[in-house]
């Protein structure tokens, strides 16, 4: 099957404050595609290990940068906030509320950091919205969950 990504921009006063993340042809709702352990979720997919509990309170970027960079789980070190490409493959575009695999990632809050900086200043980096499935940016000093990813061939 062939998997198109897209992203629709929402403006306004000529700047971008939203996208809408999705992916057609993915089959993002298959349970059946997650290797789902007590602590990660390996996509078999995309070969991305993700934690599978967030752990408690929010964030600012650079302290969910050290969190994930400090994490040692399922036997790994080498842990990293997700950039929105990968947070991208978890967005369930079926599902609201949380638009995520309730299954697979069980108590998924709202806002999440991921590690992509917004490309016109690195003051800004994005973060997804898991009630919706969209993305914005915003300060790196404002507070977000975190859930950290690693990939494994």
């Amino acid at each position: 099957m062939i998997r198109k990504r897209f992203a629709i921009c929402v403006a306004a006063a000529g700047t971008v404050v939203a996208v809408f993340l999705g992916s057609r042809g993915y089959g993002q709702t298959e349970t059946s595609r997650y290797d789902i352990q007590t602590e990660v979720v390996r996509d078999l997919n995309t070969h991305l290990t993700w934690q599978r509990m967030i752990p408690a309170g929010t964030f600012s970027f650079d302290a969910a940068t050290r969190l994930c960079a400090d994490l040692a789980l399922g036997g790994h070190d080498d842990w990293r906030v997700p950039s929105m490409q990968e947070f991208q493959s978890i967005v369930d575009e079926n599902r609201s509320l949380p638009a995520i695999d309730v299954v697979a990632f069980p108590d998924t809050p709202n806002g999440f950091w991921s590690g992509t900086r917004w490309a016109g200043t690195p003051l800004l980096a994005w973060h997804v919205d898991f009630d919706t499935g969209s993305a914005a940016y915003d300060t790196g000093t404002t507070n977000y969950h975190v859930r950290c990813v690693r990939w494994e061939p």
